[in-house]
């Protein structure tokens, strides 16, 4: 069943929007080994990204496998880098029959849709979302993938160098059209296949959030705007502070699911119902 979340811009159940619970989830032990799929906000040469902040943030320093590729699109690139999954376990797994990973330990983390809201019209995103979830299907059927987490796409038309080539309104439109798919889809996906783990992290209302109010993360107004700064690694990617600013909300937000202690928070979150 998916449930909601509200609160206000500060809490970090404004950024967990979707809870669909399956079986597989184990809360940390589902994080040990950490599957990663995406395009440069998850991988950028020269930078440290959120994958690697989250991978300090646990107790126990998980297995890491991130396939992400600069540049990389969910119509095109996403299925080469499944391709690089399989043919990395299946060699591991060394013809066995089960499944590569074990599921109860394993999450899958995807971060996608950039480049295809960048570079594509809005009304081919609904098809290009639909083959993201048809890559998920084969990994549940495949690799008995069952636990989920999908990142939604910033809003990079804040980007200087969107700003700076006036596709604003364009790049905005179609970010909140993505959005909108991926998070109907997600529900439609986990009904599906109820046995899966399924939760959306907005990264479009932390990085909101972080540069309508930047004054509550330690930034000024004018931080927002530069690239090569405080906030911009360039015109486009964030700086690694701003990655470990984003892991430790993905981290919180997850771990608000269970209810468990946030040790970096020194507190303990609800559990979501």
């Amino acid at each position: 069943m998916a449930h909601t979340l509200t609160g206000n811009s500060s809490s970090t159940s404004a950024y967990l929007h979707l809870v669909l619970g399956g079986s597989h989830w184990h809360a940390r032990n589902s994080l040990k080994n950490i599957i990663v799929f995406g395009d440069s906000y998850s991988k950028y040469y020269g930078s440290v990204s959120w994958v690697d902040h989250l991978g300090k943030l646990l107790q126990a320093p998980p297995r890491k496998h991130n396939f992400a590729v600069p540049g990389a699109t969910a119509d095109h690139v996403l299925k080469n880098q499944i391709r690089g999954f399989f043919r990395k376990f299946s060699e591991a797994n060394d013809g066995e029959s089960d499944p590569p990973l074990n599921p109860d330990e394993t999450t899958y983390f995807v971060y996608l849709g950039i480049n295809d809201c960048g570079g594509r019209g809005d009304n081919v995103l609904n098809a290009i979302t639909t083959k993201l979830f048809d890559t998920l299907r084969d990994l549940y059927v495949k690799a008995k993938a069952r636990n989920f987490v999908l990142i939604d796409v910033p809003p990079f038309e804040r980007t200087p160098q969107i700003i700076k080539l006036r596709w604003v309104d364009r790049v905005n439109r179609n970010v909140t059209v993505w959005n909108e798919h991926l998070r109907n889809k997600a529900t439609a996906f986990q009904s599906d296949m109820d046995d899966t783990t399924l939760l959306l992290f907005s990264s479009h209302a932390f990085f909101t959030d972080l540069l309508d109010a930047p004054s509550k993360y330690g930034f000024s107004k004018e931080d927002t705007e530069m690239p090569e700064g405080a906030v911009w690694f360039d015109e486009l990617h964030p700086t690694s502070r701003i990655h470990e600013l984003l892991a430790k909300q993905i981290y919180a937000s997850i771990f608000e699911y269970q209810g468990e202690v946030d040790p970096s928070a020194g507190h303990k979150m609800e559990r979501v119902s």
